[in-house]
């Protein structure tokens, strides 16, 4: 089962802004002044499979990053 982590970083400091097993969830995150950036960490069995980036240009949209193989 997957476990999503989506960290918000501002400029000091980074806060988990969701942890839990919806994808959803974890994607959809509202514009917010304080961050500057967000990242999605994916779990699977205790270890990261996966890491989305997006910035604050929505238009963007999510970079993805595979750590496996």
């Amino acid at each position: 089962m997957k476990t999503y982590i989506t960290i918000g970083y501002f400029s000091n400091g980074a806060d988990i802004v969701y942890a839990g097993k919806d994808r959803d969830k974890a994607m959809k995150i509202e514009p917010h002044q304080n961050f500057d950036s967000f990242n999605v960490d994916v779990w699977v069995d205790g270890e990261k499979t996966e890491t989305y980036f997006r910035g604050l240009d929505e238009d963007l949209g999510w970079e993805h990053f595979s750590l496996k193989d």
